[in-house]
């Protein structure tokens, strides 16, 4: 018999089972096997087609899960182009690279500038009378991270009362043309407790040194337009403070691992 007449019988008993009533007493496998010699396919072939759709589901699955991860990653890389570019450009970079290469032996910032016209209770230079302040800050430079403080106090007559002194300690950006003590700390925010001064020195003079304190539980890094400001005030009855000398520590190493030159692509 022609082949092409079995397979129109083959077809035609195909459709003559799936038109009966679903309720009919339909034997699905053999309608199965009449529709696959219409197909040409063995039973082993048809079980095959069908582990290579669910393969290919899973796979579909997958591949949409990969494209999904690849636009994320395309949009962080973006982001961080602009990032780049936006560093690598002139104009927005703060200092050259031989002015940033002088620090990079430094581990010391000193706070050793007085901040003078504030008025009020505010000395514009030491001595510090007792129920007096000063306020002392650092010159201008590339941002770091400090991560001691080291302060040394001298009181007349030999004083010790190092308990009578308080420090507290400003981040933010200076404003040096303030006309009063309101204008000067508007634009600073205090960090950590008030000190008091025993807390540095021990009777006998020897320094004792803290951390400096952190900013919601990490460390704080003080930008290139920002500076640290500590505010030191007497509030005991005698031995006017002569002098103050108040270090941050940070690591050299750390800082210029991060802050080297690199060239910019």
């Amino acid at each position: 018999m022609d082949a092409e007449v079995v397979q129109t019988q083959h077809l035609a008993k195909v459709q003559e089972v799936y038109s009966l009533s679903p309720f009919a007493d339909i034997d699905k496998a053999e309608a199965l096997d009449w529709l696959l010699k219409c197909l040409g396919l063995s039973r082993d072939e048809w079980e095959y087609l069908k582990r290579c759709y669910q393969k290919m589901t899973t796979m579909e699955q997958r591949c949409s899960t990969v494209e999904q991860k690849c636009n994320q990653t395309v949009q962080v890389c973006n982001t961080y182009t602009r990032n780049v570019k936006r560093w690598c450009c002139a104009a927005n970079v703060l200092y050259s690279q031989p002015t940033v290469s002088n620090f990079s032996d430094n581990s010391l910032v000193k706070l050793n500038q007085v901040i003078e016209g504030l008025g009020g209770d505010f000395e514009d230079s030491f001595p510090v009378a007792p129920h007096k302040a000063i306020v002392l800050t650092h010159t201008q430079r590339p941002g770091y991270t400090p991560e001691k403080i080291g302060v040394d106090f001298s009181l007349a007559n030999n004083g010790d009362n190092y308990l009578d002194l308080t420090v507290q300690f400003y981040i933010g950006a200076v404003n040096e043309d303030a006309k009063n003590a309101t204008k000067f700390f508007a634009s600073l925010k205090p960090i950590g407790d008030e000190y008091d001064g025993n807390q540095f020195l021990n009777k006998n003079g020897t320094q004792i040194h803290l951390e400096f304190p952190p900013w919601e539980n990490n460390p704080i890094t003080i930008g290139s337009i920002e500076r640290v400001v500590a505010v030191i005030r007497h509030t005991g009855a005698a031995n006017n403070l002569t002098s103050a000398s108040v270090r941050l520590h940070y690591s050299a190493k750390a800082w210029w691992a991060l802050c080297e030159d690199s060239e910019c692509r």
